[in-house]
């Protein structure tokens, strides 16, 4: 209910007019300015405000909707310099309170992405007949670096298992990408669905789709009786090495990862 009651007060601030006749015009304008900053900054926390779950701030910025409603009462034809000198700091007032407010947002919404953040631990194979010589692992629709995580290694060959590799599941289940390049510099990606992703550790096949020929990955059921999840030959002893961490910042989840022969991954 208060979200919606929020959400309907910037289209009444808006139309507000401080428009005035008899008025020293530079008094006018800094009226109209002022009002202009607290609608914007009115509009950031009724966006701030939809973006969170938590509840505690409702009845304060009803409160300090409800002043803002106010000032729609207010005509400036009808007043004197000293009574719109009073309106200007209330606005002052206003705004200086809203950005506290949008402070406070921003900090619970931190908190909440950060409370429903699953960390998912990766083990990949490679089950191709390719050598990779890049690979980077990130969110989808990330902006910051992303980091090849094949660096210090001198590249993931048939067989090799990868362990490590961390991605971090939100509320909305968004995808993350392994972005791998061969030896010929041709680059593919594959999307991770992190939504399928129950565990808190997995292990993933990387395989080559046989009608399209495009990477994919598939789950490796654990412990099979047939033993044929159990890891490959032995790759390059470079490939033993600890890798770089594979996410752009910290805020990614990543952590070391190692190839293996055994699926353990390098400490």
């Amino acid at each position: 209910m208060h979200k919606k009651i929020l959400s309907l007060i910037i289209a009444a601030l808006l139309c507000l007019s401080l428009a005035a006749c008899g008025l020293p015009e530079e008094k006018i304008a800094k009226a109209q300015e002022k009002y202009t900053q607290l609608a914007d900054i009115h509009n950031q926390v009724v966006e701030a405000h939809k973006n969170v779950e938590d509840n505690s701030l409702d009845e304060e910025l009803t409160k300090l909707q409800s002043r803002a409603s106010d000032m729609g009462a207010f005509n400036l034809a009808e007043m004197a310099e000293e009574e719109i000198d009073e309106l200007i700091q209330d606005m002052d007032s206003m705004i200086s309170e809203y950005e506290g407010y949008l402070a406070q947002l921003s900090n619970i919404k931190g908190a909440e992405e950060e409370a429903v953040l699953t960390p998912i631990v990766i083990t990949l194979q490679n089950r191709t007949e390719s050598s990779f010589l890049e690979l980077r692992l990130y969110e989808q629709g990330s902006s910051g670096a992303q980091v090849n995580v094949l660096e210090d290694m001198e590249g993931f060959v048939p067989g090799q298992y990868l362990a490590g590799l961390t991605v971090m599941r939100d509320v909305d289940n968004t995808p993350w990408v392994i972005s791998l390049t061969d030896a010929n510099g041709t680059e593919q990606e594959v999307m991770l669905e992190v939504g399928e992703f129950t565990e808190g550790n997995i292990s993933l096949a990387l395989c080559h789709d046989g009608e399209s020929g495009e990477l994919t990955t598939e789950i490796i059921e654990a412990g099979s009786d047939d033993g044929e999840d159990e890891p490959a030959e032995e790759a390059e002893s470079e490939g033993d090495k600890e890798a770089a961490p594979s996410s752009e910042s910290d805020s990614d989840g990543q952590e070391a990862a190692g190839a293996s022969d055994d699926g353990t991954g390098a400490e």
